[in-house]
C-alpha cells in the first residue's frame, strides 16, 4: 500500500490537470446539456454565452481523485476527508445556484451547515487562538468563540471570492497565490494535493482568460471553501521551517474579503440588501482606471505583494496589514478620480 501511495502522490497533479483539460475542452456541449452557461445581459458585458465550468472541474477533476490519494494514504487522513466532502457539498450549492439562482439567505444557510458538519467531525480544525507577530502574541479563544470565529471566517471568505469573481483571470490568478503561500506552511504530505489543484487552476486560467469559461459560483465557492480549509490546515499544523500565524494567514486572504465588507457596508449605509449587485467592487474601479489586463495584474499585485513582504519581515505583518487596508483605499480613490478626470477631459 505505501508504494502504490507514494506513485499515486506523483501522479495526482498530472491526472487532474489532464481530467480538467478534457473537461474544459468539452465545455460547450457539457455545459449546453446541463444549462450551465452565463448569458449575457445586465451587468454582464460578454458577447456571448459561456459555460459555466468551476464546479463541474472541481466535482469530476479534483475531489474524486484526492479521494483516492485520502483512501490510498497509510497515515490517518480524518482531516482532510470531512475538507474534501464539505467543500463537494459547497461546490454542488455553487451548480445549483448558477441554474436557479438561489437565495442569500439559504446559500448563507447551507454553508454554515456543510462547515459545522465539517469542522464536528474535524474538530483539530477549528481555530483555537489568534496569533500575530510570528506567534509572539496569542488570544486565545473560548471554545464556542472559537467555533463562531472559524465558521464565519470560512463563510467570508466564500462570499468575498463570489463577489471577487467578475473578470477573467482574477479569482484563478488569487487562488494560485493563496495556495502558493499556504503551500510554504502546510505540512509536507499535504503537497501532492496542492500540486494538483495548482495543475487545475493552471489549465482552467489558460481557457478563462480566453474567454472560453468562467468559474461559476460552483467553482467560486468549492475554490474559496477547500482552500479555507487548507487554511486552517496550515494553522493547526505548520510547517516548522515557516510557520505562519494568523495575522500572515490573514493577510493573504485580506484584500477580496476587505472589499466584500466594504460594499455590504456601503449598500446597507444606502438602505439596500448587503447582497445586491452593483459596480462597486475593486475589480471595477481598477477596470474604469487601467482596463483588463492592467486592472488584473494591479489587483494581484495588491494581493501578492503584501504576502511576499510579510513572509520575509513576519514579525512586521500587523503593520503590513495597516499599509495594505490604506493603499486599497487610496487606489480606490485613485482609480475613482484617474475616471473624472477622463471623463471632464472627453467632454
Amino acid at each position: 500500500m505505501g508504494n502504490l501511495f507514494s506513485t499515486y502522490s506523483v501522479l495526482l497533479p498530472p491526472i487532474c490537470s489532464a481530467i480538467t483539460l478534457l473537461l474544459c475542452l468539452a465545455a460547450g456541449p457539457l455545459t449546453t446539456k446541463l444549462r450551465l452557461l452565463d448569458i449575457p445581459g445586465g451587468r454582464k458585458s460578454h458577447r456571448r454565452p459561456t459555460p459555466l465550468m468551476g464546479g463541474l472541474v472541481l466535482l469530476f477533476g479534483f475531489y474524486p481523485w484526492v479521494g483516492i490519494w485520502i483512501a490510498l494514504n497509510p497515515q490517518p487522513a480524518t482531516i482532510l476527508l470531512p475538507v474534501v466532502l464539505c467543500a463537494a457539498a459547497v461546490t454542488l450549492l455553487g451548480l445549483i445556484d448558477d441554474r436557479r439562482h438561489l437565495s442569500a439567505l439559504l446559500r448563507l444557510t447551507f454553508c454554515f451547515v456543510a462547515i459545522v458538519g465539517a469542522l464536528l467531525w474535524a474538530p483539530t480544525l477549528v481555530v483555537r487562538a489568534i496569533t500575530w507577530n510570528y506567534d509572539h502574541g496569542s488570544i486565545a479563544l473560548q471554545p464556542t468563540v472559537a467555533m463562531i470565529f472559524t465558521i464565519l471566517s470560512i463563510v467570508a471568505l466564500i462570499q468575498a471570492s463570489n463577489l471577487a469573481d467578475g473578470k477573467n483571470g482574477l479569482l484563478i490568478g488569487m487562488c494560485l497565490a493563496w495556495i502558493y503561500f499556504l503551500g510554504n506552511a502546510l505540512p509536507d504530505n499535504m503537497m501532492p494535493v496542492v500540486l494538483g489543484l495548482s495543475g487545475v487552476l493552471i489549465v482552467l486560467l489558460a481557457f478563462n482568460l480566453a474567454g472560453a469559461l468562467f468559474l461559476g459560483d460552483g467553482g467560486s465557492y468549492g475554490l474559496a471553501a477547500f482552500i479555507g480549509f487548507m487554511s486552517l490546515v496550515a494553522a493547526g499544523a505548520p510547517n516548522p521551517h515557516n510557520h505562519a500565524a494568523s495575522d500572515q494567514i490573514g493577510l493573504i486572504f485580506l484584500l477580496p474579503v476587505l472589499d466584500m465588507v466594504r460594499l455590504m457596508t456601503v449598500r446597507m449605509a444606502r438602505g439596500q440588501s448587503p447582497f445586491v449587485g452593483d459596480r462597486d467592487h475593486l475589480h471595477h474601479h481598477l477596470l474604469a482606471a487601467f482596463g483588463w489586463p492592467g486592472g488584473l495584474a494591479a489587483y494581484l499585485m495588491m494581493v501578492v505583494l503584501p504576502s511576499f513582504i510579510a513572509a520575509g519581515a513576519p514579525r512586521n505583518t500587523l503593520t503590513i496589514i495597516a499599509l495594505t487596508v490604506v493603499v486599497y483605499f487610496g487606489v480606490i480613490g485613485y482609480a475613482k478620480r484617474l475616471v473624472r478626470m477622463r471623463n471632464s477631459t472627453a467632454t
